[in-house]
């Protein structure tokens, strides 16, 4: 993606999205595993404006049966190939993509920012990855990244840390004509590579809380529950991420969202409905909470990853007098955010957070 500074109220970037290579319009273009499936999507721009003013060009899906907005998670909104490459000729759409399915047994990676658009120079860092997995490998659309396919099984659930991404489900990616040179023209099977690979890029992480406490029931309200954390010594930080922000975790929203249910696991005691109540009241709820992976949600698996290691809660020793003042501080409840349909062709601009599906 491609991201501009916004210093004021009204300042935009001009209006033209970023130049792209061309996409995929034969089937033999495409890999033999992707050709038959009805897993294709076409994708549009859209120009949103992130909560740090910046202006990034996103790509929301596009539905080749209704040229209306794609959902990574709802099988009915994508198509054929030929109905993609339809869809994108008729509405003039810069590209089309391919959404993964746990069933399809594939796994795609993102490499972003590694890839001089001009030279076709990459990064060693990327180069690296290219050849240790040696799968086939496409240039991203805008010419600055790379995509990888290989058949596999994500061996965890973290999928993102800096420019890296890596999916099986509940995503589509970018396809373009452009293979990296020196890579394989098929999807190979590469398990252990990945698995080897995949524990360097994403090493254990220590449970966020201290072990050896047993999980119990909190005797407070929502809303009482939301003040005390909020009050806490570490109550900045329960802040922050509740109305959103994720500055503290890289702006990764994904390790965000695990950041706030290891702390909402602690004021909840463990309580699992609970902690996907307050969470979807916090400002990092967003649609991909609901988004399937596999046979859980998305917000089903992040729960369950800070669930995993010991459980340390917060018990209430006393109960307060009702004279007693209390600190109160604001509370917001975020709105719930709805994806519009899309015009049928043309770039869009957007504030808010990136729509579902983006790639």
């Amino acid at each position: 993606m491609t991201a501009y500074p916004a210093r004021g109220p009204g300042d935009k970037p001009p209006d033209t999205p970023p130049a792209v290579l061309a996409y995929p319009t034969d089937p033999a273009q495409v890999p033999a595993e992707f050709a038959s499936l009805p897993n294709f999507v076409g994708w549009t721009w859209e120009l949103r404006q992130d909560r740090r003013g910046m202006w990034t060009w996103t790509k929301p899906p596009v539905s080749p049966t209704t040229g209306a907005r794609g959902n990574c998670s709802d099988p009915s909104t994508w198509g054929t190939f030929a109905q993609a490459v339809a869809t994108a000729r008729r509405a003039r759409l810069p590209g089309i993509g391919v959404e993964l399915t746990e069933a399809l047994g594939v796994v795609g990676g993102d490499l972003d920012k590694c890839r001089d658009p001009v030279t076709g120079a990459i990064q060693p860092w990327a180069l690296a990855i290219v050849r240790r997995l040696d799968t086939l490998t496409y240039v991203s659309p805008t010419g600055t990244g790379l995509r990888f396919f290989l058949k596999g099984r994500l061996p965890g659930a973290r999928c993102r840390t800096g420019n890296i991404e890596v999916y099986s489900s509940g995503r589509y990616l970018t396809l373009t004509t452009e293979r990296v040179p020196g890579t394989p023209d098929r999807i190979e099977a590469r398990q252990a590579e990945l698995e080897a690979w995949y524990a360097e890029v994403f090493p254990p992480q220590e449970p966020a809380t201290a072990p050896g406490r047993p999980a119990g029931p909190v005797l407070l309200a929502d809303e009482a529950l939301v003040e005390r954390a909020t009050a806490a010594e570490n109550g900045e930080k329960f802040a922050r991420l509740w109305r959103g922000d994720t500055a503290d975790h890289g702006d990764d929203d994904s390790a965000a969202d695990l950041a706030l249910c290891n702390l909402l696991r602690f004021w909840t005691g463990g309580d699992a409905p609970r902690m996907d109540r307050l969470f979807r009241r916090s400002g990092l709820y967003r649609d991909k909470w609901d988004e399937r992976r596999g046979p859980q949600t998305y917000g089903e698996r992040t729960i369950a990853r800070a669930l995993s290691g010991a459980v340390y809660t917060a018990r209430r020793r006393r109960r307060l007098p009702p004279e007693r003042p209390r600190q109160r501080r604001a509370v917001g409840r975020p709105l719930r955010r709805t994806a519009p349909l899309l015009p049928p062709a043309g770039p869009v601009a957007r504030v808010g957070r990136p729509p579902v599906g983006r790639r």
